[in-house]
């Protein structure tokens, strides 16, 4: 399995990080806060955090692009880097990451951002203790959600999380975002937020459908996320 200087945390049992009850609190708040912001009444400030955050979303279209908030800082970098295998079968796009100011651009053998039908991003954003949006995780989780909402709003959240992300080594946020809408933009994927201590890595997968984010190599992404320093795993 190739890697970019990442490499993957031993598989552990499967873990809940936030209760059924307190996601559902979660996108219900997300919705109530998007509902007013539709009205203009009182949610200017909240506004106009979520123009600063990152939507950390991968459109796969016949144009494909990446989408992200005006306000996200390009080529910021973490203390902490976040380690990953990359899947059998597949590469990072430096072209891309460049491009986009992104940590990392993963796309399959033969192809490139530009012609992928399923892509992973990698986006990374520094804390701010004096921006309530990117105070905290669960802060950062809800206002990404506002402005996934505001950009797309047929877009449709549920809980989901990987199968063996261990919460005691990382602390995360997950979501599958998609659209029941045939006319809808917005491609389904599969995000994970997680907090590196200095700020916040935005894992996304991105497919045609829903489907289609059962696919394994997207699987094993996800459950090599680690920060543990490890060293090389060989095939």
């Amino acid at each position: 399995m190739m890697s970019r200087n990442h490499e993957a945390q031993r598989a552990t049992s499967c873990s809940i990080v936030v209760t059924i009850d307190a996601f559902v609190y979660l996108i219900i708040e997300v919705s109530r806060a998007y509902t007013r912001i539709k009205k203009g009444g009182g949610m200017r400030k909240v506004l106009l955090v979520a123009m600063l955050m990152m939507l950390s979303c991968f459109a796969v279209a016949e144009d494909n692009q990446v989408v992200m908030g005006d306000g996200y800082q390009k080529n910021q970098v973490s203390s902490n880097p976040i380690q990953y295998t990359i899947p059998e079968g597949w590469h990072s796009d430096e072209a891309a990451s460049k491009k986009y100011g992104l940590w990392d651009v993963l796309v399959q053998d033969g192809c490139t951002i530009e012609t992928a039908k399923r892509v992973i991003t990698i986006a990374f954003q520094l804390k701010d203790a004096d921006n309530a949006g990117l105070a905290t995780l669960e802060n950062f989780f809800k206002v990404d959600m506002m402005n996934t909402l505001g950009r797309y709003p047929d877009a449709q959240l549920t809980r989901w999380q990987p199968e063996r992300l261990n919460p005691e080594e990382i602390s995360f946020m997950s979501v599958m975002i998609f659209s029941e809408n045939k006319d809808s933009d917005l491609n389904p994927h599969r995000c994970v937020f997680i907090d590196s201590g200095d700020g916040y890595f935005s894992v996304t997968a991105t497919d045609q459908t829903v489907a289609d984010l059962e696919n394994p190599a997207f699987q094993a992404l996800f459950n090599s996320l680690c920060f543990k320093p490890v060293g090389d795993v060989e095939k």
